[in-house]
């Protein structure tokens, strides 16, 4: 979006300041050769995406740390948040995770591989089936929140040991 006429244009902040960050950089060398440009939407997003980018990085540092990949702790987690007794159709799993059938499919496959989740039959049609949470897998994928959270988090004792119960 262009400055309308009389507006003053925006100075980054210095690279020795405590507000300054690698976007910063990025938005001078635009604001030097078009400084007509408002960037702070491309700037707030570029920011975004960056925090996106370490929460991603920490992410694969704690399923790692319990022998998982991202996705398969997406899936655990998604189980243990629909509440007891822990056990979604392949379907909505896919849909809340927001991936293909495909990729849920495997998924299931290395954590059903694993031990970490079991196939429990919703009803007699083997095709309609459910997948539950093992019993140790709900402690796993509650020990690897509680690890996000208190890493990241100050989080209170009561809030913790609430987390712990499966």
């Amino acid at each position: 979006m262009a400055r309308g006429a009389g507006t003053a244009t925006k100075q980054a902040p210095k690279p020795d300041s405590a507000q300054y960050d690698n976007i910063d950089t990025i938005e001078a060398a635009w604001l030097e050769q078009r400084p007509d440009l408002d960037l702070g939407m491309a700037s707030t997003l570029l920011r975004l995406e960056r925090v996106n980018q370490l929460h991603e990085q920490r992410l694969q540092e704690i399923s790692r740390t319990v022998g998982l990949q991202t996705g398969e702790l997406y899936v655990l987690l998604a189980l243990r948040r629909s509440g007891k007794p822990y056990e979604l159709r392949p379907t909505d799993l896919f849909r809340a995770l927001l991936v293909t059938s495909g990729a849920m499919t495997k998924r299931v496959a290395r954590l059903q591989e694993g031990g970490f989740i079991l196939r429990v039959s919703a009803n007699d049609d083997s095709n309609d089936s459910d997948f539950g949470l093992a019993i140790s897998t709900c402690t796993s994928a509650m020990d690897v929140l509680v690890l996000t959270l208190d890493r990241d988090v100050s989080v209170s004792y009561a809030r913790r040991r609430a987390f712990r119960h499966c």
